[in-house]
């Protein structure tokens, strides 16, 4: 459940909006059964016009910088890979942990994909609830900082990422590791945990100095090293910032 294998075939897009303004569709396939294997997936992104009539390949090579006029810049397929390929199944944001609520009509959740017979080894449907709910003793606040940091760091920071050797963070969610707020690994690998991250000494996630936590100081750094992500971003996140800091001060 933490990481699918998608069929030969499988295809996914996702389109990228500033304001009203649409400024990129990325569209990725699988084309060999072994995800490993050189060329397995096929990365391609498309810039959208002025006029938003249609869409151009972007530069495979350089992307687009300020796409469609906007501060969005569209990644080389080099920089796709690096970010896909920190897992084994290939695929962001579409897994069993990131589905398993109740979607709005028209949406796709977990329970739909088990419905259509979409899953090879589909989970025990629950008396009630989530498949895989997040610990009994985890507030609010603990499961919007867990969710923001599988979906917008978990991708690099996991133990099947090629830089888990050097930095051993684990912040992707694991429907093994639900039991308790201390199992979730984004709490056991960084709450109290002594770091040198990029240069930077001190404790990724400081209970006793909030500011002092090497994670916000990577994520309001303003350039790399040692800001984080280290690609992807201009701005700082204004709201992950405040869930993060939210999270560390309740701890």
């Amino acid at each position: 459940m933490n990481h699918w294998k998608f069929p030969v075939g499988t295809k996914l897009w996702k389109e990228f909006t500033r304001g009203t303004t649409r400024v990129e569709t990325r569209f990725i396939t699988k084309l060999l059964a072994d995800d490993a294997a050189p060329g397995a997936w096929f990365y391609a992104s498309f810039e959208w016009n002025s006029t938003q009539t249609d869409t151009t390949l972007a530069s495979p090579g350089a992307g687009v910088p300020d796409a469609n006029g906007t501060q969005h810049d569209i990644p080389s397929r080099a920089n796709c890979r690096r970010c896909h390929e920190g897992v084994p199944g290939r695929v962001l944001g579409f897994q069993a942990i990131s589905l398993d609520y109740a979607a709005p009509t028209g949406n796709l959740d977990l329970a739909d994909t088990i419905g259509m017979n979409l899953l090879s080894a589909p989970p025990t449907a629950p008396s009630a609830g989530p498949y895989f709910p997040f610990p009994v003793a985890a507030t609010t606040v603990d499961t919007a900082a867990f969710g923001y940091l599988h979906a917008n760091c978990g991708g690099c920071h996991n133990p099947e990422s090629p830089g888990f050797g050097h930095t051993p963070l684990d912040l992707r969610l694991d429907v093994t590791k639900l039991g308790t707020v201390q199992a979730v690994p984004a709490y056991a690998t960084t709450v109290d945990i002594n770091g040198s991250v990029g240069g930077l000494l001190g404790k990724i996630v400081d209970t006793q100095i909030t500011d002092d936590s090497v994670m916000l100081i990577r994520m309001n750094a303003p350039a790399f090293p040692p800001k984080m992500p280290e690609i992807g971003t201009e701005i700082v996140d204004p709201d992950g910032q405040l869930t993060l800091r939210a999270w560390i001060d309740s701890l």
